[in-house]
């Protein structure tokens, strides 16, 4: 059943964009108790927003060609939507039915922060930009601390600080060098540095483990 105040929520597809923009999503939360939410994703990126609360739908858009979208179109044209966000400045969020519609500009702006750039969207003040924030409940908080415990004894394996680098990109042109990630996180692991005997964790696809 779809809530008394329905948001389309178009996430990007590529995760660590959705990420960086997930604070407008937060912001709509946190801002419309009343609403309720169906977010669109990629396979990479849908699975970010799984536990937003008042989540009514989770649609994963597993490609772009022209009938994945119509697809998608298909699972949501039967709602009038109370506002659509549309991170992915698709076409499809200006054939639906809404009240209000907000659609990122794909136009570059130079010096503007990716987070800066989300928060626009909706057009908030500067003071009002939210940080980049994803809900995680407590059954999936709960799985993390299997595969990484927060807490343990004196000088434990569980106590050493996490240094977690995603270095995947949607496209190779925009990847950072291998010896870039390696240098800063050299230093930044170095008995010296702020995270003195840390762990190195690397968050991605196979992959990006070369």
């Amino acid at each position: 059943m779809i809530g008394r105040f329905p948001i389309l929520y178009i996430a990007e597809a590529d995760a660590e964009d959705a990420v960086l923009s997930s604070g407008v999503l937060a912001h709509l939360v946190d801002s419309l108790p009343e609403a309720g939410f169906t977010v669109v994703g990629s396979a990479a990126s849908a699975p970010l927003f799984a536990d937003t609360p008042r989540l009514e739908r989770l649609l994963v858009l597993e490609r772009e060609g022209r009938f994945d979208w119509i697809a998608l179109w298909n699972q949501v044209r039967g709602t009038k939507w109370g506002l659509i966000v549309d991170m992915r400045g698709s076409d499809l969020s200006g054939k639906l039915r809404r009240v209000k519609r907000a659609v990122r500009d794909k136009t570059a702006q130079p010096g503007l922060h990716a987070v800066q750039a989300a928060a626009a969207v909706l057009k908030l003040e500067p003071h009002e930009v939210p940080a980049p924030r994803l809900h995680v409940s407590d059954q999936t908080r709960a799985q993390v601390e299997a595969l990484i415990p927060a807490s343990g004894g004196a000088n434990s394996e569980k106590d050493r600080p996490i240094l977690a680098i995603g270095p995947g990109v949607e496209w190779m042109g925009r990847r950072w060098p291998a010896e870039r990630y390696a240098k800063v996180a050299t230093k930044l692991l170095a008995d010296d540095g702020p995270l003195a005997g840390g762990r190195l964790m690397l968050v991605g696809e196979e992959i990006d483990r070369e």
